[in-house]
């Protein structure tokens, strides 16, 4: 029974992971209730999305908080220029626009919102005319009766997209606009693209690369996404052009982050409004002009209130690797089928190893070398005791980074002198110490364990080929951290996927739910630490789990060939 669920751009599918529910229980989901649950619930928390300005986007803000709450910025004058944006010259953008600028024989995925899952696949010329027939008349679907004085479409195409209208709410969440004319011409935040990881990692060289930076979305009145987390553990940036949406957002703790996975793996879920369950749920209301960044790994939900069109994408980032790499770890386990993921993720977090490892040989070539110990001075205004701050302050200033001595760097105006005392040219001086955040610090230890659980348990093919020596590599980073003076050593997982929620499987109306894994070779895998046959050792507070194979019970063996205990209540 294939029952997918997508998200926004970042779809996921649910399906393999989830138990089948009998065929009496049907296909339909209540949406318009859970739609008003979206719009009107009681029990949201008291937290409210921060507002702010569209300067205060930049690369400097996302290195200082580490991008951990979602912000939006309001519409206001020129807010999209404020903050690097880029649209299309001209009248806002509309479904006939987007058609347009794609091309009318461009094929695009729909969902079907009464069923939460895959709808037809459409050309943009059908799209263009249900959205036409729907929007226009503001259909009803419980009155599917035809209009006898409409004109009959030309194409059978079109007549079907006409006839759906009448009878079928659909939903345009991820029309990628790459490669097309409209790419050209709409740009994410300038922020957005500054900390990007594929524009930051990805070799020029290579041809193939992750495309889900710039998608449109058209939804009609009405239409619902339910909770569901962004692939990869991916962040959104999304624009809206028209129309009034209104998100459900949950903090990703443990507890919801756990409650969220046994509901995703539920059969029940239709019957579910997941919020109820969840803690510090916050409500986030869109009108047109308005864009909001969100944060990956936090659940959400999604109602479209009024037709709307949206631009936006999916962004990963070194400041949430520990996030990302986790919800990665629930997509294994809940066993997503591959084209609902993040696009060479495994390709770009060894890329990413390698561009951290270039920084941390630049940082190398430096006397001190300990990042974290950096204290930078600044000329007339004393010491900064956070070194994005003073970084951010001496570019205000024009000044440079000049001088290292044992542990401080000395911020000077006028001549410029290396660590020897010779000249050194403006271009190396922009960002003469390259910046390791303690976000990036954090998630380091998780890449490494990540990629060396992949080395070992996966086909060759999750490596790039342009890396010849992943070991190698994965020896020298560690060593260029220890070198640096920064701890190696394993956080306990965010989500314990072997951990259940007092009372959450019976709330679900499933007393008999189980979360299930399976045999192949995805490289699932539900702890940090453990793996005997990994090469990367680190000390942790994750501990060895019994593995159930044909029936025994065997703790040495590759978790790509185990076969994962289930849980259940």
């Amino acid at each position: 029974m294939d029952r997918s669920r997508r998200s926004c751009a970042g779809g996921v599918d649910y399906t393999e992971g989830r138990e089948e529910a009998s065929d009496a229980e049907g296909l339909r989901v209540d949406f318009r209730w859970l739609y008003q649950m979206v719009l009107g619930y009681g029990g949201y928390s008291g937290a409210e999305c921060k507002d702010v300005s569209p300067e205060s986007l930049t690369r400097e803000w996302f290195e200082s908080t580490g991008f951990r709450e979602p912000v939006v910025v309001r519409s206001c004058p020129d807010g999209a220029q404020r903050m690097g944006m880029k649209l299309p010259e001209g009248e806002p953008l509309t479904v006939s626009r987007v058609v347009q600028g794609v091309g009318l024989d461009c094929e695009v995925p729909t969902i079907d919102v009464a069923q939460q899952s895959e709808g037809p696949n459409y050309t943009l010329a059908q799209w263009e005319a249900y959205w036409n027939r729907r929007c226009r008349d503001d259909v009803d679907l419980e009155d599917s009766s035809s209009d006898e004085d409409d004109a009959i479409p030309a194409t059978p195409p079109l007549r079907r997209a006409h006839h759906d209208a009448r009878t079928r709410l659909l939903n345009v969440v991820s029309l990628s606009l790459a490669g097309s004319p409209l790419e050209e011409q709409i740009e994410p935040p300038t922020a957005v693209s500054e900390c990007e990881m594929v524009r930051e990692v990805w070799p020029k060289n290579i041809s193939y690369r992750p495309e889900v930076l710039k998608f449109a979305l058209m939804s009609p009145a009405g239409s619902y996404t339910d909770f569901h987390l962004d692939y990869g553990g991916s962040s959104v940036w999304y624009h809206v052009v028209s129309g009034k949406k209104v998100f459900a957002v949950v903090p990703p703790t443990n507890e919801n982050l756990q409650i969220f996975t046994a509901w995703a793996a539920s059969a029940k879920q239709q019957s579910v409004f997941l919020g109820e369950y969840m803690k510090g749920m916050i409500r986030v209301e869109l009108g047109p002009g308005d864009t909001v960044l969100l944060p990956g790994g936090w659940p959400h939900a999604v109602a479209t209130s009024r037709d709307s069109v949206v631009i936006g994408g999916n962004f990963l980032h070194r400041f949430n690797l520990r996030l990302q790499l986790e919800v990665w770890r629930v997509e294994d386990y809940l066993r997503v089928k591959p084209k609902f993921r993040f696009p060479h993720f495994r390709h770009l977090m060894w890329y990413t190893l390698d561009h951290i490892q270039h920084i941390l040989n630049r940082v190398g070539d430096f006397e001190g070398g300990k990042r974290h110990a950096l204290e930078l001075s600044i000329e007339n205004k004393g010491s900064c005791s956070c070194p994005i701050e003073a970084i951010a302050e001496c570019r205000k200033r024009g000044h440079r980074a000049v001088t290292v001595e044992g542990l401080k760097v000395k911020v000077k105006s006028g001549i410029e002198r290396g660590r020897s005392g010779a000249g050194m040219s403006n271009s190396k001086l922009k960002r003469i110490f390259p910046v390791l955040t303690r976000w990036e610090v954090e998630g380091i230890p998780i890449l490494l364990f990540r990629l060396s659980h992949w080395l070992v348990s996966l086909s060759k093919d999750h490596v790039p080929a342009d890396l010849p020596s992943p070991k190698v590599m994965l020896e020298e980073v560690c060593q260029a951290m220890q070198r640096a003076g920064y701890e190696l050593s394993l956080p306990p997982p965010l989500i314990d996927l072997d951990g259940t929620v007092p009372g959450v499987m019976a709330k679900f109306k499933a007393s008999n739910l189980c979360i299930r894994g399976h045999d192949g070779d995805s490289g699932n895998d539900s702890d940090w630490a453990g793996d005997e046959d990994c090469d990367f050792n680190c000390s942790g507070k994750g501990t060895k789990r019994k593995r159930r194979k044909k029936g025994k019970m065997k703790s040495n063996v590759t978790r790509s060939r185990a076969k994962r205990v289930e849980v259940c209540q």
